[in-house]
């Protein structure tokens, strides 16, 4: 692993990013490193065990949910010497808790990782972004449409939103391109975590997508500079005709719901039937 202090500048731009150690972190890891950039990848255990290593890549320790760590971990970025010409907020977190259940120390953890960790990030490298620097938000359809069930998490995505939607507006005139990226479910090890403690059946009216797809589509928005990308597209028109009839929810969530059911169920028998071919036929 390659020193998580570094103290001498790099020649290549750097790419940092957060949640590296998870499904689609890994993988947008391995498509920067192949254009060029030096990543600098944020992980809670300061360490990416599937990764091989490379001169290329900087994994530094920091718990997001213990905001007060950010800071140190900015020095470090800015001791490398380097400009950031790419920040990428993949870190989130989610308990599926009703309101009345709500446990604080959930709220807390949520509140942290997805809307104050980026926004704190954010502001303490941003005067190392140069012109033609870019900034992607890894979002939710959660910060479209609501999510009984899952309120904090859905008030953080539709804070991070307001978040990066403002602060589009504010870099624009430096040359600085902010992009959202509104996933809906993705096959990864978070979301099933979430099904396991009840989260919503919403996540399954479109099959949930396989990790690469999501990190194909941040890597091409870093390309284009895409502004809003929403996964299937389909759902960023579903979203927009909502904010614009917001009463039209309350009329379509029971069919979503029902939808929703039958795309679980049509899930967790995939899921089955890959587990029992991998028992049949072990590797």
């Amino acid at each position: 692993m390659t020193d998580p202090f570094p103290s001498c500048s790099t020649r290549h731009p750097l790419a940092v990013i957060t949640g590296g150690a998870g499904g689609i972190g890994r993988l947008v890891i391995k498509g920067l490193l192949g254009a060029g950039y030096h990543v600098v990848a944020i992980t809670r255990r300061g360490q990416i065990p599937t990764l091989p290593d490379s001169p290329d890549l900087t994994i530094l320790r920091c718990d997001l949910g213990d905001t007060q760590s950010i800071v140190p971990v900015t020095a470090q970025i800015r001791a490398m010497g380097a400009p950031v010409q790419v920040l990428i907020h993949c870190a989130g977190v989610i308990v599926p808790q009703t309101v009345s259940e709500l446990d604080d120390a959930a709220v807390a953890e949520q509140m942290k990782v997805n809307l104050q960790a980026p926004v704190i990030l954010t502001t303490h490298l941003l005067d190392l972004m140069p012109r033609g620097g870019h900034i992607v938000f890894v979002n939710s359809m959660a910060a479209i449409v609501p999510l009984a069930g899952s309120s904090v998490y859905a008030a953080t995505k539709f804070g991070l939103r307001g978040f990066a939607l403002s602060l589009r507006e504010e870099v624009k005139s430096r040359g600085i391109r902010v992009s959202s990226v509104f996933p809906g479910a993705v096959d990864t090890p978070m979301l099933q975590r979430e099904m396991q403690n009840g989260g919503s059946a919403l996540n399954f009216v479109t099959l949930p997508v396989q990790p690469q797809i999501i990190a194909n589509i941040i890597l091409r928005t870093l390309r284009r500079g895409s502004r809003d990308v929403f996964v299937p597209s389909s759902d960023g028109i579903f979203g927009q005709i909502l904010l614009i009839f917001p009463a039209l929810w309350q009329r379509l969530l029971p069919i979503m719901l029902w939808i929703g059911e039958k795309g679980r169920r049509k899930y967790l028998h995939a899921r089955r039937d890959d587990e029992a071919d991998l028992t049949d036929h072990p590797a």
